[in-house]
């Protein structure tokens, strides 16, 4: 431990546990003073410890008033803490797990219980709540994890689990990966509400700020946790055109849609007309919306979509193009890629009709009835069922994003295999894959083996329906099982449209020339795109829509709504130059607010990046900013005559046995005399100085015994000080003759001995 835990008191703390040292019922002192009495009353026992759970002692903890600086507990009796997190945040963990566990008991789940403490994991990793007699589980993931290594947790937590709904906080750096996944992601995090810590829940979708709510505008469902951003459908980041919508003319922007929002059926190859791409003719439906037909491009190396099934694009940009050979424009849609869909995950474009008799979503699975029986030799109707069996919980596993051991496939499927029969296993799977359709994700996938992975025969149940086995089998089967989930996961129906009443006619109008319908096409486009710039906070990319803007013939309204992406742009380039004095605002509000309790050293590296920043800011630093700054350093250098923390120490050490013998001797002193005693300019200290070392020379005596500290007179009475060291040590404010009768002599520790002032 070393200098830090020498040279600062680390013990001083916002977060507290009430009630006992192992409990997980947090705490929150604000440092205003004008917030600590609405605390106290909050929590009238004053029961509060270094809790456990938060990497504390266990030891007691008092919370303190000041109004010259921040509020804050502080421990009761001394001895090493090693809690290393101290601030409002630190107890964040048990609110989200105790927040969590309380809204799940709300929605019909009374065994809801968090779990803080994680084998090989630091506290503050993450918190589990399991629920629904542990069959599902909500993971609070807080710190920070590679995509591997949460990838593997999740597999992990799936094996385990019949669902696992995930929760990102403020510094996991997960939410892309979950967003990658599934399209969306959920949030959490805490804020500071008066004396309370407030827990909330937001909804993160790509390219769009999340959106924060509380656990109470929640709801549940056997698909997990549904926000109101979930409860609303996913809004495209272009307006995805009507099926009755004409384009406009070739402009050469493109729209960014939103993920996973728009299938097709009926793909028709076009003769390739750029490199390295393919072009079809196809129907489409935007989710939601009505089919409509329009162009799909894709990457060469993209295998041909086959026209009787239905896909989902993936990367998509809308822009509109010519159709090949003619001078007509029509919708064209540059997509990544393809992902062919099951019949659950169709279920959301079922307006989309194959051109052939077929159904545009193949059967995954054959009824019953056709299905060939089982190799082993069993009973057609009976292998029939088995199969059939573990199909729907193979699918009703996928459609909650989850996997299942064999153990358990077999219990819930009644079957007699036992889990280690490979052989029989394998051949009852082949059975489940055997009438998959092309392109199809293998259920087989979801049948977790040891810690997660593949189970042991995935290989062969793959090579034995053809298809080609991948070296890298877990790589394979955590690609299989995300398709699998993307396939049956499940979606809200597409709202049917109520056609309205077609509008009364209106006066004939001049019918604008094809030169202002290009003009106005392109306005709209580049507005387009200036908004989205503004919503990333892009400031180079809106200020080069504004100058192509500025170069075309605008009307008056038009003009002003260039003029408004000019004068952002400015304010934009002003804060980017205010920045340098923003940090130093900044900088300064810290030490004003924690620069009492931060040790020397820190608060001198502060200053001094202060007023580096001083410099760089120069003019644009105000007189009163280059005054506080100057305070700072003045208060520094007072500092410097001061007594650090191991000063303090050191003289207490020195004091506690001279006043313990003027205790049981029965005399005081005072502080010119104990400076003469031990050649110290002890009478020449600060006040807080004084009462500093007085509490460290009491911090190991007993509460029902007198302070030693009371020896010390002025005047023949007690010490100014005597009042701020009981106050410390929380031993409560007597009155002047309590204080007077407090002095050791009075009770007896001399032996009856009355009080002789030394002079």
């Amino acid at each position: 431990m070393s200098q830090q835990l020498d040279d600062q008191d680390t013990r001083k703390v916002q977060t507290a546990v009430s009630g006992s040292p192992g409990a997980d019922r947090p705490v929150y002192l604000p440092m205003e003073a004008e917030e600590y009495e609405k605390f106290i009353r909050l929590h009238p026992a004053r029961d509060f410890y270094c809790g456990l759970l938060l990497g504390g002692c266990g030891r007691k903890l008092s919370a303190r008033k000041y109004r010259d600086k921040k509020c804050h507990f502080a421990h009761i009796a001394s001895g090493l803490c090693r809690r290393t997190v101290n601030d409002e945040a630190s107890a964040d963990h048990l609110y989200m797990g105790r927040a969590l566990a309380d809204w799940l008991k709300a929605n019909g789940h009374p065994d809801a219980r968090p779990v803080y403490w994680h084998k090989d994991r630091p506290l503050r990793d993450s918190v589990d709540v399991s629920f629904d007699r542990g069959r599902r589980l909500v993971r609070v993931q807080l710190a920070r994890r590679t995509r591997r290594e949460w990838e593997a947790d999740d597999a992990g937590l799936r094996a385990g689990h019949a669902a696992v709904e995930w929760l990102f906080g403020p510094d996991s750096m997960l939410a892309n990966w979950q967003m990658d996944r599934q399209g969306h992601a959920l949030r959490i995090r805490c804020r500071s509400v008066g004396a309370v810590r407030e827990v909330e829940v937001g909804t993160q979708f790509p390219d769009v700020p999340v959106e924060w709510t509380g656990l109470p505008g929640c709801s549940l469902t056997p698909e997990g946790m549904v926000t109101p951003g979930l409860a609303r459908p996913v809004k495209a980041k272009a307006a995805v055109p009507d099926a009755g919508t004409r384009p406009g003319p070739p402009s050469g922007i493109d729209f960014p849609l939103a993920p996973k929002s728009v299938a097709f059926t009926g793909a028709v190859p076009h003769e390739q007309v750029e490199p390295r791409r393919r072009l079809y003719s196809a129907t489409v439906q935007p989710y939601g919306s009505s089919p409509m037909s329009a162009l799909i491009s894709l990457p060469a190396e993209t295998a041909a979509p086959e026209p009787d099934r239905v896909h989902l694009l993936t990367g998509a940009l809308l822009s509109f193009s010519h159709l090949p050979g003619t001078d007509d424009v029509t919708w064209l849609i540059k997509a990544d890629g393809v992902h062919e869909l099951g019949r659950e995950g169709a279920r959301p474009w079922s307006r989309l009709l194959p051109p052939s008799p077929a159904s545009a979503v193949p059967a995954r699975h054959p009824r019953p009835e056709e299905a060939p029986p089982v190799a082993s030799g069993a009973p057609a109707t009976a292998g029939d069922d088995r199969t059939t069996s573990i199909t729907h919980l193979l699918e009703e596993t996928a459609r909650h994003a989850g996997v299942i051991d064999l153990a358990t496939l077999a219990e819930r499927a009644s079957t007699a295999i036992d889990p280690s029969d490979t052989k029989r296993w394998q051949q009852l799977l082949v059975e489940v894959e055997r009438p998959r359709g092309p392109g199809m994700p293998f259920l087989v996938s979801l049948v977790a083996g040891p810690r997660g992975g593949p189970v042991p025969c995935y290989a062969d149940v793959l090579d034995a329906i053809g298809h080609a086995v991948e070296l890298d089998l877990t790589r394979h089967c955590e690609r299989e099982r995300r398709r699998v989930w993307d396939a049956y996961r499940p979606m809200p129906p597409a709202q049917v449209e109520t056609p309205s009443p077609p509008p009364p006619p209106s006066p004939p109008l001049r019918r604008p020339s094809a030169t202002e319908q290009e003009r106005a096409a392109a306005y709209d486009a580049l507005m387009d795109l200036a908004q989205e710039a503004q919503r990333a906070e892009d400031v180079d990319a809106v200020d080069q829509v504004a100058v192509q803007l500025g170069g075309m013939t605008l009307g008056p309204a038009a003009s002003q709504s260039v003029d408004d992406l000019i004068d952002w742009t400015v304010d934009r380039r002003a804060d980017e130059l205010c920045a340098t004095a923003e940090r130093l605002t900044a900088l300064v509000d810290h030490l004003d607010r924690q620069g009492d309790d931060l040790p020397e050293d820190h608060v001198r590296r502060l200053i001094g990046r202060a007023e580096a920043l001083a410099e760089e800011a120069g003019e644009e630093l105000t007189v009163h900013e280059r005054r506080h700054l100057a305070h700072w350093r003045e208060h520094l250098d007072a500092l410097a005559g001061r007594p650090t923390l191991r000063a303090i120490r050191s003289y207490a050490a020195l004091l506690r046995p001279a006043l313990r013998r003027l205790a049981r001797e029965g005399r005081t002193t005072t502080w010119v005399e104990l400076g003469q005693k031990f050649e110290a300019p002890l009478a020449e200290l600060l006040p807080d100085d004084k009462v500093a070392i007085l509490v460290e020379v009491d911090r190991e005596t007993p509460a029902d015994e007198q302070p030693l500290s009371a020896v010390i007179t002025a005047r023949r009475g007690p010490h100014p000080l005597y009042r701020q060291l009981l106050f410390n040590l929380d031993r409560g404010d007597l009155p002047a003759a309590a204080a007077r009768a407090h002095r050791p002599a009075a009770d007896g520790r001399a032996g009856g001995r009355q009080p002789s002032p030394v002079r």
